[in-house]
C-alpha cells in the first residue's frame, strides 16, 4: 500500500513538472465552442479527471466487495448456527448411545445369569 502511495506521489510530481514545461497556450474545441487556455492547465485537468475516474471505479469495486463480505458473513453465521445445532444433536445421540449401551450390558448380564442358572440345573 505504501509503495503505491509513493509511486502516485512521484507520478504526480512528474505530471506537474511536465505541465510546467509545456505551459504554452492551446485552443481546445469543445464541440460547440473553442476555449484558449494554458496547456499546463489542460494536462493537470486531464490528470485529475483520470484520477477521479480511477477513484470512482475503485470506490464502486470496494462497495461491491463490502456487499459480498456481508453476504458471506451472513452465510457464515448461518453455517455456524447449524454447526451448533448439529453439535447439540451429537451430544444427545451420544447420551442415548451410552444409555443404550448400559441397557445392553444389563441385558447381557441377565442373559449370562440365566445361562449360569440353566447350566446349574440338572438335565431332565
Amino acid at each position: 500500500m505504501q509503495s503505491g502511495f509513493i509511486f502516485s506521489l512521484i507520478f504526480a510530481v512528474f505530471i506537474g513538472l511536465f505541465a510546467l514545461r509545456n505551459g504554452g497556450p492551446v485552443t481546445i474545441d469543445l464541440f460547440f465552442t473553442e476555449i484558449a487556455m494554458s496547456q499546463a492547465l489542460v494536462i493537470i485537468f486531464s490528470a485529475l479527471l483520470g484520477a477521479l475516474v480511477v477513484y470512482l471505479l475503485n470506490f464502486f469495486k470496494i462497495l461491491h466487495f463490502k456487499k459480498e463480505i456481508k453476504t458471506q458473513h451472513k452465510k457464515y453465521e448461518s453455517v455456524d448456527a447449524d454447526l451448533l445445532v448439529l453439535n447439540n444433536k451429537i451430544l444427545v445421540l451420544e447420551e442415548e448411545k451410552n444409555g443404550l449401551l448400559k441397557v445392553i450390558d444389563e441385558k447381557q448380564d441377565q442373559i449370562n445369569t440365566l445361562v449360569d442358572i440353566n447350566t446349574e440345573l440338572p438335565p431332565n
